[in-house]
């Protein structure tokens, strides 16, 4: 079981680890009264399933280990060697190097694994 110091302020409640640090495994870190949520593990804004800030506007921010990524980057950390396998496929199998039809049988492949992913059929 973890354990949490909880601060409950007029306009929101943070999580802490028994370090001090803004810290939750389960949740955002901060909640506050207007929506917005912020996720944080040891004291460092993180979340590897979502954004690790979320604005009552809508409005997201991504972040690992405290270091900001765009939506692009968060979504396509996990995939480093996506490109290259698109590449590969499109090059050896077709033989279509750096044309418009490579370019896009490329860009395909890429959104069909992601598909396939995001509906777990992979």
């Amino acid at each position: 079981m973890k354990e949490y110091k909880v601060k409950v302020y007029d306009d929101r409640t943070e999580w802490y680890n028994l370090e001090g640090e803004l810290h939750r495994e389960d949740g955002p870190a901060k909640e506050y009264a207007n929506g917005d949520k912020e996720y944080y593990i040891n004291g460092q804004l993180h979340r590897e399933d979502g954004p690790a800030v979320e604005c009552s506007n809508g409005d997201k921010y991504y972040y690992i280990n405290d270091k900001y990524l765009t939506e692009e980057e968060f979504n396509n950390r996990n995939n480093p060697t996506l490109d290259k396998a698109a590449e590969y496929y499109a090059h050896n199998y077709f033989d279509m190097h750096e044309t418009n039809s490579y370019k896009e049988l490329k860009k395909g492949f890429i959104a069909g694994v992601e598909w396939e992913r995001k509906t777990n059929t992979v």
